[in-house]
């Protein structure tokens, strides 16, 4: 169930999904926090689960970068207009901020979820002893570091570095089982 009820807003709904957010983050930091014992508990979760909280996660902190870069920008204007006394139609300003942070919004969830989605295609061609769900949640798992540090742009180069590292590192840990090109409707 990718967006189920407790994620749809419903007035008075709002303290359930403010913990359901946390939780996600806490796993995220978690996971990070101890690789091993993470990607062994996302072996146990359904792909649909994964999935869904991989979507919160990147809507969220995508409201989030948007967020940081459109206060510093304005904070960065407002500095340079009080020690510069720079003239600055803040009007304009702020209207080019604003279509600047429903960009970084936008942004995000196409490198979020289209180009990923591409970039696991390509990977997989390398790793097809794993099925592509596993291989999916192994993704999406090491995709945690850039999706909750990246709206840091500095660390971003790290983050693609670290994120690699989770995920070669959980493909050579994961338990591959043989698939029987005669079976259809394998399953877990």
């Amino acid at each position: 169930m990718l967006f189920s009820d407790t994620f749809l807003y419903k007035p008075g709904n709002s303290s359930l999904k403010m913990a359901l957010i946390k939780d996600i983050i806490k796993e995220g930091i978690n996971l990070l926090i101890s690789p091993k014992s993470g990607f062994t508990k996302s072996d146990k979760k359904p792909l649909e689960d994964v999935v869904s909280n991989y979507l919160r996660l990147l809507m969220v902190l995508s409201i989030v970068a948007a967020f940081v870069n459109f206060l510093f920008r304005m904070g960065r204007t407002l500095y340079l207009d009080i020690t510069r006394s720079l003239d600055i139609d803040y009007t304009s300003l702020f209207n080019f901020t604003l279509s600047e942070f429903f960009a970084y919004i936008f942004g995000y969830f196409l490198a979020g979820t289209f180009i990923m989605f591409l970039i696991s295609l390509v990977l997989h061609q390398f790793y097809r002893k794993i099925k592509y769900a596993d291989f999916m949640k192994i993704f999406m798992y090491s995709m945690y570091p850039l999706l909750l540090f990246s709206w840091l742009p500095i660390l971003v180069p790290s983050l693609v570095l670290w994120s690699g590292f989770l995920l070669f590192n959980c493909i050579r840990r994961h338990k591959s089982y043989k698939i029987s090109k005669s079976s259809i409707n394998q399953r877990d």
